[in-house]
C-alpha cells in the first residue's frame, strides 16, 4: 500500500526538482544574485523559494485572527511564503483567477489560497475573487488566486486550509530554495548547480534532495512505522490468548 501511494499525484510536478535546504544567512542574503545566476545556466528551468519545503517535516505555521470585511467571525489557516515562482514552478493548478508570476500588483496587495481555504471562508469560485481579506496588521490583501488542493507532506495527512503570501523584499525568511532542472543529463546539471551555489554560498556545503526522494522516504519512514506497529499489535495478541 505504501509503494502504491508514493506513485499517487500529490497534486503538483516534482519531477526534476532538487530542494535545497536549511538555508544560511549567506545564502539568503544573497538570494537574489543567486537565482539569477542559477536561471542563466542551461540546465535550469526555474527557480524558487519558500519558508518550508515539501514532504518531510513541512511544518505550517499559522495565523490566527483572520477576518472577512463587515463579519465578526475569526477563521485561522496555515501559511506560506513563497516568492513570485514557486507556483510556476511546481506546476500547481489554479481552481481561479492567477498565481503570482502573473500577477501585476504589489506583492502585498494580493493573496492565493487553497480550495480548502477559499470553502472555510465560505467562499466559492463565483465569489472568492477580489474579497479583501484582513489577515493581520498591515496585510489586507485581495483574493488574486485560489490553487486546487496539494499534499505538503503525504497522501497520509489531511489538507486544510493554507493561504500563500509572496514576499519578495525579505529573503531572511527562505529556508528552502527549489530548483527544478532542465532534461537530459542530471548529473552535470547538478554540477553546474553546485559549482554557481557555491560561488555565491561559500559558508555552507551544496546539500540537495530530489524532491520525489523526499517523499519517497516519507512514505519509507511510514511504512515501517505501520510494519512494527502491526508487530507489535500481533505479540500483544498472542500475549492476551
Amino acid at each position: 500500500q505504501v509503494k502504491f501511494m508514493i506513485h499517487l499525484d500529490l497534486g503538483l510536478n516534482t519531477e526534476a526538482v532538487i530542494q535545497i535546504g536549511n538555508q544560511s544567512k549567506e545564502a539568503k542574503v544573497a538570494y537574489g544574485e543567486l537565482k539569477n545566476s542559477l536561471l542563466g545556466l542551461p540546465q535550469v528551468e526555474a527557480v524558487a523559494a519558500s519558508t518550508r519545503g515539501l514532504s518531510t517535516n513541512f511544518d505550517l505555521r499559522i495565523t490566527y485572527g483572520i477576518y472577512l470585511p463587515d463579519s465578526p467571525k475569526e477563521y485561522s489557516m496555515n501559511y506560506l511564503h513563497v516568492d513570485r515562482d514557486y507556483f510556476s514552478l511546481y506546476e500547481m493548478p489554479m481552481l481561479v483567477g492567477q498565481a503570482y508570476d502573473r500577477f501585476e500588483g504589489r506583492p502585498h496587495s494580493g493573496i492565493i489560497l487553497n480550495r480548502s481555504a477559499m470553502e472555510s471562508l465560505g467562499l466559492n469560485e463565483q465569489n472568492a475573487l477580489g474579497k479583501q481579506l484582513q489577515v493581520y496588521d498591515g496585510y489586507h490583501p485581495a483574493i488574486i488566486g485560489v490553487a486546487e488542493d496539494f499534499h505538503f507532506e503525504s497522501l497520509h495527512e489531511a489538507i486544510g486550509p493554507v493561504y500563500f503570501q509572496w514576499i519578495d523584499n525579505d529573503p531572511s525568511r527562505f529556508e528552502a530554495l527549489s530548483v527544478k532542472l532542465a532534461g537530459g543529463d542530471l548529473s552535470a546539471a547538478l554540477a553546474a548547480v553546485q559549482e554557481v551555489y557555491e560561488t555565491h554560498v561559500k559558508s555552507t556545503g551544496f546539500q540537495y534532495q530530489f524532491v520525489e526522494d523526499r517523499i519517497a522516504q516519507s512514505y519509507q519512514r511510514k511504512g515501517n512505522y505501520l510494519k512494527n506497529f502491526g508487530l507489535i499489535a500481533l505479540l500483544a495478541e498472542i500475549i492476551a490468548c
